[in-house]
C-alpha cells in the first residue's frame, strides 16, 4: 500500500507496521528566523484552548480510525509543534500494527481521516 502525494510525509506502512500524524489548528508562520517570537508563538498554539479542542477531535479521530484495521494503536508524539516554511500545526504521531483481516481497501478507508479544515464545528 502507498500513500498519495500529498499523503507521503503523513503515513507510512511498510510490512504490518503504520505510521500516520495528525495535525491541526493550521495557524500562518510570521516569525521566521527569530528564536525568541518563534518560542512565543508556538508556545501560545500549545497553550490554546481552542487548538487543543480541535487538535483532539482529529487525533482521536485519526486512532479511533486506526482502531478498525490495526491491534493496537500507540501515540508516539502525544501534542507537539510542526513548523513548515509558512504555516505550524499542533501535530501528533500515532503508529500500529495491522490486524492480519486487514486488506489495503479497509486501509485506505482508515487512511482518508478529515484534514483539519474538515473537522471544524
Amino acid at each position: 500500500m502507498r500513500c498519495s502525494t500529498e499523503d507521503r510525509k503523513r503515513c507510512s506502512v511498510c510490512c504490518k507496521a503504520l505510521q500516520t500524524v495528525a495535525a491541526a489548528s493550521l495557524r500562518s508562520y510570521v516569525y521566521a528566523g527569530d528564536i525568541e517570537k518563534d518560542f512565543w508563538y508556538a508556545l501560545d498554539l500549545l497553550r490554546s484552548p481552542k487548538d487543543h479542542v480541535e487538535f483532539t477531535l482529529v487525533r482521536d479521530f485519526v486512532r479511533d480510525a486506526l482502531l478498525e484495521v490495526c491491534s493496537q494503536v500507540k501515540l508516539d508524539t502525544e501534542k507537539s509543534v510542526l513548523k513548515q516554511a509558512a504555516v505550524q500545526h499542533l501535530y501528533g504521531r500515532l503508529s500500529g500494527t495491522l490486524k492480519s483481516s486487514a486488506n489495503d481497501a479497509q486501509l485506505l478507508v482508515s487512511l482518508l481521516y478529515p484534514k483539519s479544515q474538515t473537522a471544524r464545528f
